[in-house]
């Protein structure tokens, strides 16, 4: 399912530092301290996050993460996996995804069409991400951000948040297209030096549906997971 109009190396790269960059568990929600003599009060909710703290959190945690578990990233593919899917799970809103590859495809798709292509799609998703998180893994080690101006947020829905990724290697130019949901945020795509991640799929997956309809890509989905898994 590779867009043959870009290189392999260009495809891993993308999706190994966007993976890389929001490989980071939430840290679990903290309890209401209570004990002799101390009246226990009903948890407080947090301040919804605005975007840009939403993805200065993430690096926050992934700097924890890697600084601690970078040896069993690299060196226990099971650990990268799990890791992999809770982010995924965790921060990015597939539907909206799917939705600005697909476009009119996935307008048109019925509910049961939908839900058929997610499920592939997250599986081939998480797959391509483990296997190029390593790349990321090696280009991050130490990093600042560093984010351009943007409005308040209110009611928007969506907001694009902007910032580079200065490393020991280099900057990075990437930007951040996020997806209210209820009261913080989710990651809908990432690009890397202007390449996101729904471009490097929108050419074949939207000529595959043009072709063979959403069956027919769902159904190529299913394969190319199928032999990935077998021949791990």
């Amino acid at each position: 399912m590779d867009d043959r109009q870009r290189p392999r190396w260009l495809k891993a790269w993308v999706v190994g530092l966007a993976a890389g960059f929001f490989c980071a568990p939430l840290p679990a929600a903290q309890s209401p301290t209570t004990g002799p003599g101390i009246r226990a009060t009903a948890e407080v909710q947090p301040a919804p996050a605005s975007p840009v703290e939403t993805v200065r959190a993430i690096s926050d945690q992934l700097a924890v993460l890697l600084r601690t578990q970078r040896a069993r990233l690299l060196l226990e593919p099971a650990f990268l996996r799990a890791q992999v899917h809770r982010l995924l799970e965790k921060h990015l809103a597939y539907d909206g995804l799917a939705q600005r590859i697909l476009g009119p495809h996935w307008r048109t798709a019925s509910p049961e069409q939908r839900a058929a292509f997610s499920a592939e799609f997250r599986r081939m998703l998480e797959r391509s991400a483990a296997a190029t998180a390593p790349l990321a893994l090696g280009l991050l080690e130490e990093w600042e951000l560093r984010f351009a101006p943007m409005p308040p947020v209110t009611e928007a829905e969506q907001a694009a948040v902007r910032f580079e990724v200065q490393t020991r290697r280099g900057k990075l130019e990437m930007e951040a297209h996020l997806q209210r949901a209820g009261r913080g945020w989710r990651v809908l795509d990432v690009a890397v030096n202007g390449i996101g991640l729904s471009d490097l799929y929108r050419r074949s997956f939207r000529g595959r549906a043009q072709r063979e309809g959403m069956a027919g890509l769902t159904s190529a989905l299913e394969t190319w997971n199928r032999q990935r898994e077998g021949a791990s």
